[in-house]
C-alpha cells in the first residue's frame, strides 16, 4: 500500500495533471493574457488611426504628414528636423 501512496503522491506532483503542470499552465495563461491585452491595445490604436482615413473625418494634415514621411518628400522651401526617439 505504501508504493501506491508514493506513486499517487508523485503523480499528484509531477504527473501531466499534477501541481507542476498546473503551475506551468498558470504561467502560460498569464503570458497569453498579457499578449491578448497588448494585441487589443494595438487593434484599438489601428482602428483609431483607420477612422481618420474616412472621407467624413479625413485629417488632411495627418495624411500629408504620413505620406511625406513614407515617401521621403520635402519641398525645397521646407526645413526638416530629425529627432531621436525617446
Amino acid at each position: 500500500m505504501h508504493r501506491f501512496g508514493r506513486r499517487l503522491g508523485a503523480s499528484a506532483m509531477f504527473g501531466e495533471r499534477g501541481l507542476l503542470a498546473m503551475l506551468r499552465l498558470r504561467q502560460e495563461l498569464r503570458r497569453c493574457e498579457s499578449d491578448l491585452s497588448r494585441m487589443v491595445r494595438l487593434k484599438e490604436e489601428m482602428q483609431r488611426r483607420n477612422a481618420l482615413l474616412y472621407e467624413d473625418s479625413l485629417s488632411l494634415d495627418l495624411l500629408d504628414e504620413r505620406s511625406r514621411s513614407v515617401l521621403g518628400h520635402v519641398e525645397p522651401d521646407e526645413l526638416v528636423v530629425i529627432l531621436k526617439p525617446q
